[in-house]
């Protein structure tokens, strides 16, 4: 409980270096409101324990003030709830209101127009330029001005010139303290950004060398163990070429890998240079290689409607995201034969034309709570689909470059064990 209520105190009283400008307004305007809220509860009690004195006849003096604060601290009670449950705007404004119309209450007119209530208007001031906005504060002024000349006239009272004048300059001073303060917090949330953007993308690349290079290395490291074998087996030497050409297969790969980084980090300042790309061109190439490199009999690809011109706006990095999902699908597949079935189509969304490519598999499937968890960077597990994240979080930042999407469903609907549908739109190139 004691953890509770700390907790609970933290999130509406104590700023965060996580909280956005609106949540640090509202925890801000939640001090003040609770601060005033306690001030008025003392004056509550006081005039509570006051209430003795209505046998000695002072009941006329004493129950109006209970009266009054009682319906203060019920109002502050409603801002309160406001401020956290609704709009910290509208919270701001009644508050304000509120004060205001509690020092004309309680001042003399004789006080306010000669000035002497001045130090009473900081408070609204102060609160109006850091809670709304900075520019509430002369707003603000301007509005008590504009009230305390028809007093003057009423009353037939001095309107000091002196007190104007200050409360236009305190009004212009909390203005710029205000609008620098906030200022200066746009600029620390800009710079907390990019360095966590700069982070990341270390770590992206980090990863992305990481799981890249280790596919390379283990390509490699069980090639030359098959030409180990092969060397020693006079009727295998038919079949070193194919051997050789896996190695240069790798290192060129390992080439392609430092070249696409460098494109992949110029997607971060801005965008790779996209141009009309054959799509079923790209599909071929990429069975080819997977062909190459996953040399097992119980493989079948499937390319659908390969007599189609399909025309994406992408660039050679399609390769490698075609290269990503199919290599999983044979990777993460138990079953006697290995099935995968491309299907590219076209689709309309919203007026825009779009290829769609879908890369079908009879695979273990992925669960429904990872089915975005595997796009995700740092996405990892212990079951069989581990591995599938640094690869896809690749993926996924490729297609996005092209301002398309990609997101994984079920082949058999209801039923993740039957198999997984990779869906990928691209815009169409026209």
């Amino acid at each position: 409980m004691t953890y509770i209520n700390r907790n609970r105190i933290k999130q509406l009283f104590l700023p965060s270096a996580d909280d956005s400008h609106e949540i640090r307004k509202t925890k801000l305007l939640n001090i003040f409101i609770f601060g005033t809220e306690i001030g008025f509860v003392l004056l509550w009690i006081i005039s509570l324990l006051n209430l003795q004195g209505i046998i000695t006849g002072g009941l006329e003096n004493v129950l109006p003030d209970f009266i009054g604060f009682s319906i203060v601290i019920a109002i502050l009670w409603i801002i309160f709830l406001i401020n956290n449950q609704s709009s910290t705007v509208l919270a701001s404004i009644l508050f304000l209101l509120a004060l205001t119309l509690l020092i004309f209450i309680l001042e003399s007119p004789e006080e306010i127009t000669a000035g002497e209530s001045m130090i009473f208007f900081l408070v609204p001031i102060l609160l109006s330029s850091f809670i709304i906005t900075p520019w509430c504060s002369i707003i603000f002024s301007f509005s008590v001005i504009i009230i305390m000349i028809p007093i003057s006239i009423i009353h037939n009272t001095y309107l000091s010139a002196v007190a104007i004048a200050a409360l236009l300059l305190i009004a212009f001073i909390m203005w710029l303290v205000a609008y620098t303060f906030e200022t200066s917090l746009d600029n620390l949330s800009i710079s907390e950004k990019k360095y966590q953007d700069a982070y990341n993308q270390i770590r992206f690349y980090e990863d992305l060398f990481y799981h890249d290079l280790n596919n390379i290395l283990q390509t490699l490291r069980s090639s030359t163990d098959l030409a180990n074998i092969y060397l020693k087996d006079p009727e295998k030497m038919q079949d070193f070429q194919d051997i050789l050409d896996i190695i240069e297969d790798q290192i060129e790969r390992g080439k392609n890998l430092v070249i696409n980084v460098k494109r992949l980090s110029e997607l971060e300042e801005r965008m790779t240079k996209l141009s009309k790309i054959k799509l079923i061109n790209i599909l071929k190439s990429t069975i080819v290689f997977i062909k190459k490199i996953f040399q097992i009999n119980n493989l079948n690809i499937q390319l659908e409607h390969q007599d189609k011109n399909f025309k994406v706006c992408a660039n050679e990095l399609l390769f490698d995201v075609f290269k990503n999902l199919i290599s999983n699908a044979i990777t993460h597949n138990n079953q006697p034969e290995i099935e995968v079935i491309i299907k590219p189509s076209k689709i309309n969304l919203n007026g825009s034309n779009f290829v769609k490519i879908e890369i079908i598999d009879n695979g273990i499937g992925i669960p429904d709570d990872r089915k975005e968890e595997i796009f995700m960077r740092a996405y990892k597990s212990d079951n069989d689909t581990s591995g599938l994240g640094l690869g896809l979080s690749l993926a996924k930042k490729i297609i996005e470059s092209y301002e398309g999407k990609i997101w994984v469903e079920d082949r058999v609907t209801g039923d993740y064990s039957k198999g997984s549908n990779f869906i990928i739109l691209i815009p169409e190139a026209v």
